[in-house]
């Protein structure tokens, strides 16, 4: 097992290349990036920030520690005002944290490009028919247009005469035809009868 890496006042390291070992931080006021895997990241201090890829297992006790990681598994968090923001899990939904201590807070940042999912809009829901069987359903509120009325025949005035009937010339036969006229056509002639004499 490899040794743990520790960082003090004396070691001014600000960059770290962690392959899966410990690493503690025993100093104040200190800005270091972890690359790599972390295994156990120890913070004993005040004011540290921290800017790792990956931690399996995070122990802080002190004051006013931030971190800021890729990948948490679990953390234990011990003092006060301590922030440790995250933006996946090891495994699971989030990682497992346990805190003593006011003012400690885990935050749950996702990585850039992958905004953290929204629940989409609830659709309205259909409007149930409210009409029972055998009921006429109510009318539309949409009124039709009105077609437009056929012009009405003239009609006359109450009391006012009636329009004389046109009178057909004399001498018209029924249905309307005339006699007919012209040269040949002589009037019909009486029979002669025989005159019967007295005795």
């Amino acid at each position: 097992m490899s040794s743990p890496i520790i960082i003090t006042s004396i070691n001014a390291t600000k960059s770290i290349e962690a392959n899966g070992q410990d690493i503690m931080i025993c100093d104040k006021d200190r800005e270091i990036e972890v690359k790599g895997t972390c295994g156990e990241l120890k913070i004993n201090g005040m004011r540290n920030k921290i800017k790792a890829a990956q931690v399996t297992s995070l122990v802080i006790a002190g004051e006013d520690n931030s971190l800021v990681t890729g990948t948490l598994g679990q953390a234990h968090v011990a003092g006060a005002n301590n922030q440790v923001t995250w933006s996946s899990a090891a495994s699971g939904n989030s990682p497992g944290f346990e805190e003593h201590g006011p003012g400690n807070r885990l935050t749950h940042q996702p990585a850039q490009g992958k905004p953290a999912a929204t629940a989409a809009p609830a659709q309205a829901p259909a409007k149930a028919d409210a009409t029972k069987p055998g009921e006429a359903k109510p009318a539309s509120d949409k009124a039709e247009p009105a077609k437009p009325a056929a012009p009405a025949s003239p009609q006359p005035a109450p009391g006012a005469a009636k329009p004389a009937a046109a009178v057909k010339p004399a001498g018209t036969a029924p249905g309307g035809a005339a006699p007919a006229k012209g040269p040949g056509v002589k009037p019909a002639q009486p029979i002669p009868g025989k005159k019967i004499q007295k005795p």
